[in-house]
């Protein structure tokens, strides 16, 4: 016998087949989960009237569709104030346009926003706020998705750095550690052992010139 299962779980079976343009009706759900076909109506009058959810009844196909594009979890799961928050983070976010990591993050928020609720509008109280634009290093990101990569994989790596108070470049052998933006400076430094020295240094990223694994 099946175990029954929660609402959420024939909810997202529900918002799955409509995705699918599967047409499911109450008696075919109600026949997957072991439930009677009431208990599948209420959860589509529920995802139709509580969530909103867009969706319609074909008689000649005898199963529900939804008549336009629409997100199950992020309409079922945030509400204004989250929305709100959400839009405050993409707002904050912007401040460090052309940082490392910063486009992939931007379009995971962009997908998560623009299937908000409609009740979140886009008026909110974010619009008495404004955030200055600060002046950042320029960063490599080659050279960032190196480091990335040689701090999660404990590589030892070579590098070519030439220090504020030097215009010479200099070879150091490296284990890099931790990757540290600093907000004052705006600038983002690399936190490793130096073999050189002996010691835990500090190195601006924008100022490596090369990496050799």
């Amino acid at each position: 016998m099946r175990q029954s299962r929660p609402p959420l779980a024939r909810m997202q079976h529900i918002d799955r087949e409509l995705r699918n343009n599967c047409y499911p009706n109450c008696t075919r759900v109600a026949c997957h989960f072991e439930v009677s076909s009431k208990s599948i109506q209420r959860d589509i009058e529920y995802m139709r009237d509580m969530l909103n959810a867009p969706i319609d009844y074909d008689k000649k196909k005898k199963g529900y569709f939804y008549k336009k594009d629409w997100a199950f979890l992020t309409s079922a799961f945030i509400d204004r104030q989250e929305a709100e928050a959400l839009k405050a983070t993409k707002k904050v976010l912007s401040r460090y346009q052309g940082t490392p990591y910063y486009q992939e993050i931007s379009s995971a928020l962009d997908k998560v926003l623009q299937y908000l609720p409609a009740t979140c509008s886009e008026n909110g109280i974010l619009d008495i706020y404004s955030f200055e634009q600060p002046a950042s290093s320029e960063i490599d990101t080659k050279t960032f998705t190196l480091l990335d990569e040689a701090i999660r994989n404990s590589w030892k790596i070579a590098i070519a750095y030439r220090a504020p108070s030097k215009q010479a470049e200099t070879e150091r052998t490296v284990h890099p550690y931790r990757l540290h933006y600093d907000q004052s400076k705006s600038t983002w430094y690399l936190i490793a052992f130096c073999e050189l020295r002996q010691a835990t240094r500090t190195f601006a990223v924008n100022r490596i010139r090369s990496i050799t694994p």
